[in-house]
């Protein structure tokens, strides 16, 4: 089964969004499995803040890197706890105006992944130290922090995961079913 992961700081939104379409038939059918982590629950403020200003200056704001690197920790543990594996961490996808087009045969390739974990970013985006700490911890799994190139809002997530999703073979074996009968 595929599992998705989304670290936002809009889980009702992702988690209402993707509930529908071919998302949400998979879901039910047991095809994949999909949840969106708060990651302002692992703000380390009274207020829950996960704002800041980027380091080193420039305009706007961006997501800060401890909260979002201390849900990623979180969920990359609970994920070697449910699988029994040490040395491998899932993939992490940022979606980010620097990144690759994202194409068909991306999704195809990360649809053949167990667990994928998606960071979606606010504000002007998230702290790039936090990429940085994530992509550190990727290569010491031989993986690597894909970024492709679109928005990072909860609409942009359901949009890949929606051609990734395509691509599970049990689902298209689930929908063929469905549209043959």
């Amino acid at each position: 089964m595929m599992n998705y992961h989304i670290l936002t700081l809009f889980p009702d939104m992702v988690m209402d969004g993707l509930k529908t379409s071919i998302i949400g038939r998979a879901i039910n059918k047991g095809a994949i499995s999909l949840e969106a982590i708060n990651i302002r629950d692992y703000a380390t403020n009274k207020h829950g803040t996960v704002d800041d200003y980027p380091y080193g200056g420039g305009a706007g704001m961006v997501m800060q890197a401890e909260p979002i690197y201390l849900a990623y920790e979180d969920l990359r543990s609970k994920i070697k706890e449910r699988t029994g594996e040490e040395a491998q961490s899932p993939r992490v996808i940022y979606l980010s105006p620097q990144g690759k087009t994202f194409s068909q045969q991306m999704a195809t390739e990360l649809a053949k992944e167990e667990d994928l974990i998606f960071l979606c970013g606010h504000y002007e985006g998230v702290d790039e130290r936090v990429l940085e700490m994530i992509e550190e911890v990727q290569k010491r799994n031989e993986q690597i922090l894909a970024m492709y190139q679109a928005g990072s809002s909860p609409l942009d997530i359901a949009k890949k995961l929606d051609m990734g999703v395509g691509e599970v073979k049990l689902v298209v074996g689930l929908f063929q079913g469905e549209q043959d009968k």
